[in-house]
Formats: structure tokens, C-alpha cells, sequence
């Protein structure tokens, strides 16, 4: 079975909002946003979102990356990284230390001063600092 990451339609940001609320899982269009999911007999098992946040920023915020449970450890969240990284120029991600091994095999980097991340996305850094202080930023750069 072929599974693939497609681009989300309009008319699917309703059953991707849906697909995090049913599992738990707190994710929201930001803006400037666009989706990747991946189906299986029309019902969503993987998603992501990437946001520009604001129409002057050129560093996408990945992030909404949640695969079905039942879909675990079969490359599915890999799958649409790797999608997404073919359709966006520069990437910031916000995660948890203990992710940083995934991301790097994925061609993300550390971020290690402030000046490789967008205003805005530092900004949003800094309001999820306050509330998960383990998170860190990673970064791609095609």
C-alpha cells in the first residue's frame, strides 16, 4: 500500500481540526498556513502545519506534527517533514530536547543564536518558553 503525504485542501481544515481535538492534541492554523496530512481509506492519520504566521515572514513554523497512535513507527511523521521540506525554503520547529536526535536525521539543526530565527518566530519561541521550558529550536535550510 502506497500511503503518501498530499496537500491539505481548504475544505480538509475542518477535519484536521477534528483529527488533533479527537486525539488529544493541541494544534491551530496560525496564519499564512498550510497543511499536510496523510489519509487511509478517507480518514486523516498523520497531519502537519506550516505557518508563515505573517505574509513578510520567509522562516515557516513547522509544527502540528501528530501521527495516530495506531500509526506509530512507521516513518509516517518522517514521511511529512520530508514533504514539507520539499515545499518550504526555511523551516523553525519548536521541540523537546529528547526530539533532537529525529529532527537531525530529518537535516534540522540546532539553532544556536538568536539571529537564525525570524522575529516572529522568536517571539513565539519565547511565549512557549514560559510554559515548556524544555523546548528548543531547530532549524532547515534548503
Amino acid at each position: 500500500m502506497n500511503i503518501s503525504p498530499v496537500k491539505a485542501l481548504r475544505s480538509d481544515k475542518r477535519s484536521i481540526k477534528r483529527f488533533y481535538k479527537e486525539h488529544g492534541y493541541s494544534a491551530s492554523f496560525m496564519g499564512f498556513d498550510t497543511a499536510y496530512l496523510i489519509k487511509l481509506d478517507d480518514h486523516i492519520i498523520a497531519s502537519v502545519i506550516v505557518s508563515y504566521i505573517t505574509d513578510n515572514n520567509n522562516q515557516a513554523l513547522l509544527h502540528g506534527l501528530f501521527v495516530h497512535k495506531d500509526y506509530r513507527n512507521q516513518h509516517y511523521a518522517s514521511l511529512l517533514i520530508q514533504h514539507a521540506k520539499q515545499k518550504h525554503l526555511s523551516m523553525v520547529c519548536f521541540v523537546d530536547k529528547a526530539l533532537m536526535p529525529f529532527y537531525g536525521r530529518l537535516g534540522f539543526n540546532l539553532i544556536n543564536n538568536n539571529n537564525q530565527i525570524s522575529s516572529v518566530n522568536l517571539e513565539r519561541l519565547y511565549i512557549y518558553l514560559r510554559y515548556i521550558p524544555q523546548l528548543v529550536a531547530v532549524t532547515y535550510l534548503k
